[in-house]
């Protein structure tokens, strides 16, 4: 069995970037937050690795934004209001596109990052889309 050795910063973006955080999972991240991290490297892998939004969301219930330099989470809180304002101008175009169909008589399956982020994530601000698939 091969082990993998990964850095803190790494082992907190991983622990973050996930939907539901267990007690185990949250105490992993406490204790990871007690250490010296390298933010700059935090804030660039979760932008790259298109996860801040979500990130940022856990981090923030976590930490209370206490052990956070007040940049990174300015940072990371201005990505996530940002993907969420582009999200909802997103579904509203989506819901226009939606009823013209519906009225067209045209059936229609909503795909990928649209139906992932009401129906998975339940926040549609935590999920980056760049476009909606139909």
């Amino acid at each position: 069995m091969v082990k993998l050795n990964f850095s803190s910063e790494d082992k907190l973006l991983l622990y973050c970037s996930r939907l539901s955080i267990d007690d185990f999972i949250d105490l992993k991240i406490r204790e990871i937050l007690n250490e010296c991290l390298d933010w700059n490297y935090i804030l660039e892998c979760s932008i790259r690795q298109r996860v801040s939004p979500l990130f940022y969301w856990n981090l923030r219930k976590i930490s209370n934004g206490s052990v956070v330099p007040d940049e990174v989470m300015k940072s990371l809180e201005k990505i996530y209001y940002s993907n969420l304002a582009r999200n909802i101008l997103f579904y509203d175009e989506l819901s226009k596109i939606l009823t013209a169909f519906k009225k067209a008589g045209i059936d229609t399956i909503v795909l990928k990052g649209a139906l992932l982020a009401e129906e998975i994530y339940k926040n549609v601000g935590l999920r980056l889309m760049s476009d909606i698939d139909l």
